[in-house]
């Protein structure tokens, strides 16, 4: 069952209405049911034509224009960061918050110049119900699509999202003509951790190192973990030096925290190797380049950063 509840009306009062959302055969009870099932049903069908949550929204500004005049549509879902906005927006507004089956799917609101009248909010509030499960199933495929990206452990993005975003990064480094560095960790002997404290123990060590990572990171740096006890950091418009700087801040981050788990203390340490992208990089020749000096760092007896360095030409 859906509910739609009225969060502001068109005067700017508060208030806040419920509707739930009829069945065909309750609508078609009524003499301006079947006109009124018509209409939902060929909006309803429009909107179920996509899963992008923006072309549903735009569909519905389109298809509701006629039956009930705006200058704008608005959409906010901030679970899942979300703004869409058509138009421009005017001086009436008027707002609804959407839930469906006890979930909240955000707040859609309508804008013009003259106010809404009664007889349109009654109207918007059944063309909404057209919208609330078409807008359910596109935020569920959404979800779907975000969860496979992420490594279901730690949180953060897994190996899949990684390719992904260094192709991208790659192709906007060059077409600005900006740095581009990558980062390879590896938590040095975490294999004794497993054999020593047990799986357990080795997933909470993951998930911590996962986050100290984040706690040291920029919001623009995109942070991976590229597979068993591996992480990687893609570092938009950041060179050499800026990557060396932050690979340091990161493992001695690691090495002066103490992680605890089921009253254990345990001291860790990474090997960190940093490798900046060059007219010829792809994916895989920058990352092989990070792995090499990830490994370079692992010989040198671990605990250190190892940055890439080309070799002379001949």
């Amino acid at each position: 069952m859906a509910v739609i509840q009225q969060t502001k009306t068109h005067s700017g009062s508060p208030g806040i209405h419920n509707l739930e959302v009829l069945s065909s055969s309750q609508t078609a009870q009524s003499k301006s049911g079947k006109q009124y099932l018509n209409q939902l049903l060929q909006i309803t069908g429009a909107l179920q034509t996509t899963l992008e949550v923006e072309k549903i929204i735009e569909t519905f500004a389109d298809e509701i224009r006629e039956l009930l005049p705006h200058n704008s549509i608005s959409y906010e879902y901030p679970a899942q960061d979300i703004q869409v906005r058509i138009g421009e927006i005017a001086r009436n507004s008027c707002s609804y918050q959407l839930v469906v089956c006890g979930q909240s799917l955000g707040q859609i609101s309508l804008t013009r110049n003259r106010k809404f009248t009664s007889r349109e909010t009654s109207l918007l509030e059944k063309l909404l119900c057209c919208l609330v499960y078409p807008l359910r199933n596109a935020m569920l495929y959404r979800h779907a699509q975000q969860a496979a990206l992420k490594d279901p452990l730690t949180g953060v993005n897994n190996r899949v999202s990684m390719d992904d975003v260094l192709s991208r990064e790659l192709h906007l480094a060059r077409r600005h003509s900006t740095p581009l560095t990558l980062i390879a960790l590896d938590i040095d002997k975490f294999k004794q951790i497993n054999d020593t404290y047990g799986h357990l123990t080795g997933d909470y060590i993951l998930k911590s190192i996962a986050d100290t990572i984040a706690d040291c990171i920029r919001g623009t740096d995109i942070l991976f973990r590229y597979g068993g006890e591996e992480f990687t950091i893609v570092l938009s418009n950041t060179g050499r030096n800026g990557a060396l700087l932050l690979a340091e801040r990161i493992r001695k981050a690691i090495e002066n925290r103490i992680f605890t788990s089921n009253s254990h203390a345990i001291a860790l340490t990474v090997s960190i190797g940093v490798a900046s992208a060059d007219a010829t990089d792809d994916k895989e020749s920058l990352f092989h380049k990070a792995d090499i000096a990830l490994y370079q760092a692992k010989s040198a007896g671990r605990n250190c950063v190892v940055v890439h360095e080309e070799a002379p030409a001949a």
